[in-house]
């Protein structure tokens, strides 16, 4: 017998849709990156650019890992990894900002001295579609 998966489907004004699994599947693993960015120079503030996708200004990076894994965008894509800014990430704009990486594009930089507390990415290592 297959287990019966659920998703609630929620479009947002940003033509985004977020599944919710209500817990009934796993959740996949994610490996941490602290003070490195999967999206720098990929990353536009409020906005989504090509695979990187603007996940909203979350209020930790708990918050943006459960909107990385709860995220199915509007063409069926999903978040592979997600980066972070902190809530007083020194570039304003940017202040908790949380982006999905709808590909699986890994380019990780580290974040310099300059951006402590900087910005912390998540890697899914595994997912269930």
């Amino acid at each position: 017998m297959f287990p019966l998966v659920i998703c609630l489907l929620i479009v947002s004004s940003l033509g985004l849709c977020y599944a919710d699994d209500l817990n009934l599947i796993s959740t996949p693993a994610v490996t941490m990156f602290p003070n490195a960015s999967n999206v720098f120079g990929r990353a536009f503030p409020g906005q989504s650019s090509g695979v990187v996708r603007f996940l909203g200004k979350q209020d930790s990076s708990t918050h943006c890992e459960a909107a990385c894994l709860a995220y199915i965008g509007t063409d069926g894509t999903l978040c592979h990894s997600f980066s972070y800014h902190a809530l007083d990430f020194p570039q304003p704009t940017f202040q908790g900002a949380c982006f999905a990486v709808a590909d699986h594009s890994w380019d990780l930089h580290a974040c310099p001295d300059s951006c402590s507390p900087g910005i912390t990415t998540g890697r899914v290592e595994s997912k269930v579609n």
